[in-house]
C-alpha cells in the first residue's frame, strides 16, 4: 500500500495542470552555405563540448573557389604593379613636359582602377576563405543532441535545421494555462513539478514567462516553469504535472489528496487514512 502525506493549504486551492519538459536554452544548428553532408561524426543524445564538429558538407567545391580567387588576385596585384609602374613613368614624363596633363590623368585612373580590383578581389578571397569554414558545423556552446534532421550524402540549402542542440542548464516545463487563472500567475511565483517518468520526486519550479495571448487553443496562455534545481534525470519531452496553489476567497483550511487516492460508492466519495499501529506498521480505515 502506498501512503501519501497531505497537509492543509490554509485557504489556498491547487490547481495542476499538464506541461512537457524542454531544455532551457535549444538551438536549431544549420549551415550558412548549401551542399551535399560529408561527415556526421554525432547521433542522437551524445553530450558535445563547445566547438565540437556536429556535421560537415563536402567542401571540394568551394575550396575551388579559393583557389580561382586566388589566381584572380595573383593577376589583379600584378596588373596593380604595371599600372603604378607606368603612372611613375608618366608623372616623369609630365614633369619634363614630355607628356600631356590628359596622358597624366588617365595614367592615374588606371592605376586607381588597378588598386581597387586589388582591393575587390581580396574581398572576394576572404569570402570564400570563410565559405570553406562554412562547411564545418559546430557546437556553439556545450549540451546534448536533441535532434538530428540530416543523414550523409543529404543536400542541404541554406538555413535548413540539421540538428537541435539542448545547452547545459536548468530544464524548464511549457504548460498551456486557462483564461479562468492565468491573471492569478506572475513571473516569480513557486510551483511543484513532478514528471510522471520520475515517480515519487517533486521538484520546485519558479514561473519565468507569462503569456499575455492566447495560444491556438484560443482559450489557454502560455506559461514557462524554470526547474533550477533538477538534475539530467530531467529530459526534453517528459510529461510533466504542474502546481499552483492559489488564494482562496476565504481563509477555511483545505486538505488536498490525489484524485486517484478517492475512491466512491453507493454512500458517497472516501479515502483510506492510515492509522499507525503498535507494531510499526499502519491500519487503513475508510473516512
Amino acid at each position: 500500500m502506498r501512503v501519501v502525506e497531505v497537509y492543509a493549504t490554509a485557504g489556498g486551492r491547487a490547481r495542476s495542470f499538464s506541461g512537457v519538459a524542454r531544455a532551457g536554452i535549444e538551438s536549431t544548428l544549420s549551415f550558412r552555405v548549401p551542399g551535399t553532408i560529408d561527415e556526421l561524426p554525432v547521433r542522437l543524445g551524445d553530450r558535445v563540448r563547445a566547438r565540437q564538429l556536429i556535421a560537415r558538407l563536402d567542401p571540394v567545391d568551394y575550396e575551388l573557389q579559393v583557389k580561382e580567387t586566388e589566381a584572380a588576385l595573383s593577376q589583379a596585384r600584378a596588373e596593380a604593379r604595371n599600372a603604378d609602374a607606368g603612372l611613375r613613368r608618366v608623372r616623369g614624363l609630365y614633369e619634363n613636359d614630355n607628356a600631356s596633363r590628359a596622358d597624366l590623368d588617365a595614367a592615374v585612373a588606371n592605376a586607381a582602377s588597378a588598386n581597387a580590383q586589388v582591393e575587390w578581389v581580396s574581398k572576394h578571397l576572404e569570402l570564400a576563405l570563410r565559405q570553406v569554414d562554412y562547411t564545418r558545423l559546430q557546437a556553439p556552446v556545450a549540451g546534448a543532441i536533441a535532434e538530428l534532421r540530416v543523414e550523409v550524402n543529404e543536400n542541404v540549402g541554406r538555413g535548413q535545421a540539421v540538428a537541435v542542440l539542448s545547452s547545459d542548464g536548468a530544464p524548464e516545463v511549457e504548460l498551456a494555462v486557462p483564461e479562468g487563472v492565468i491573471t492569478q500567475i506572475a513571473e516569480g511565483d513557486t510551483v511543484s513539478v513532478r514528471f510522471d517518468a520520475l515517480a515519487g520526486r517533486t521538484f520546485e519550479g519558479v514561473v519565468t514567462e507569462v503569456g499575455v495571448s492566447a495560444t491556438i487553443l484560443a482559450t489557454t496562455f502560455p506559461v514557462s516553469v524554470r526547474l533550477p534545481d533538477a538534475d539530467r534525470d530531467v529530459r526534453p519531452g517528459m510529461a510533466a504535472d504542474v502546481t499552483f496553489v492559489f488564494d482562496a476567497d476565504d481563509a477555511t483550511e483545505r486538505f488536498f489528496v490525489p484524485p486517484e487516492a478517492v475512491g466512491e460508492d453507493r454512500e458517497g466519495r472516501f479515502v483510506f487514512v492510515a492509522q499507525p499501529t503498535q507494531d510499526s506498521g499502519s491500519l487503513a480505515a475508510a473516512r
